[in-house]
């Protein structure tokens, strides 16, 4: 009997020692069990819906930013002036003027006076490195089409009968330019619909108004559009012109042709 009750208190001792110590560490045969299948789980296991639609949108971002680069580069602007111009492009002035060159659609809409001269300064000079290309390439076209066939003019004859209404004008001035003042008088003076291109404005419509104040440039005209005041944005040198030379420049252009004469 003390064999068999000693046997017994040590059972509940050992029984009793291994409860207390699975109850300390929590490593129980079935937890442990449950530890191990739950660990591949944790590998295998795919995103979630809302990880997936994050990555996703990241990427999509990524490209959006890759394009604008790419565009902006094209334009010498930024990526954020594109990004700029693509949200302007969404809104009215997409509607107004739907083919609405990038740096246009950028300096109508500018929103200060730096970011418009900004943009004007990147429009003149590549309307001019446009202009300097289109000119070298019709001096080589006017070269060939001679050698090829002569004396013939390379343009289709005048139509048989005259256009109606007299031909537009283009007329290029300058401030500080009494002879550019006084061919205006004289061109409006005369019934003349003509088209003034006031070179070196920066840009700025304050100074094509104050000079055709001056000149004498009657507002009704300007209004129905008999006379219109341009800035200039490289149209000089585009036509064959040097704004070395002594102003104003009077250019007509050839009707059915496309092409500019000058005149004075």
């Amino acid at each position: 009997m003390k064999t068999s009750a000693s046997l017994l208190f040590l059972w509940l001792v050992l029984l009793v020692s291994t409860g207390a110590l699975a109850q300390k560490s929590d490593l129980t045969p079935n937890s442990m069990n449950s530890q191990i299948r739950f660990l591949p789980s944790l590998v295998t296991k795919p995103l979630p819906e809302q990880d997936r639609l994050v990555e996703e949108d990241s990427q999509s971002r990524a490209t959006q930013i890759r394009r604008w680069e790419e565009q902006s580069k094209r334009w010498s602007l930024t990526s954020e002036d594109w990004a700029r111009y693509e949200e302007i492009m969404k809104g009215p002035r997409g509607y107004w003027s739907p083919n609405l060159d990038p740096l246009t659609a950028l300096g109508v809409e500018a929103r200060s006076e730096n970011e418009r001269v900004r943009l004007a300064q990147i429009q003149v000079r590549m309307e001019a490195e446009r202009a300097e290309r289109e000119l070298s390439y019709q001096k080589t076209y006017d070269a060939v089409f001679k050698k090829v066939y002569g004396n013939l003019l390379p343009f289709a004859p005048m139509p048989a009968q005259a256009p109606k209404g007299p031909p537009r004008v283009a007329l290029f001035v300058k401030t500080n330019c009494p002879e550019c003042d006084k061919k205006a008088k004289l061109l409006q003076d005369s019934k003349t619909p003509f088209d003034v291109y006031m070179v070196g404005s920066g840009g700025k419509d304050a100074v094509i108004r104050d000079w055709a104040k001056n000149a004498g440039i009657s507002p009704a005209l300007v209004k129905d559009k008999t006379i219109t005041l341009n800035h200039d944005n490289g149209t000089l040198v585009s036509v064959g012109g040097n704004e070395k030379d002594k102003f104003p420049f009077v250019y007509q252009m050839i009707e059915g042709t496309g092409q500019w004469v000058r005149t004075e």
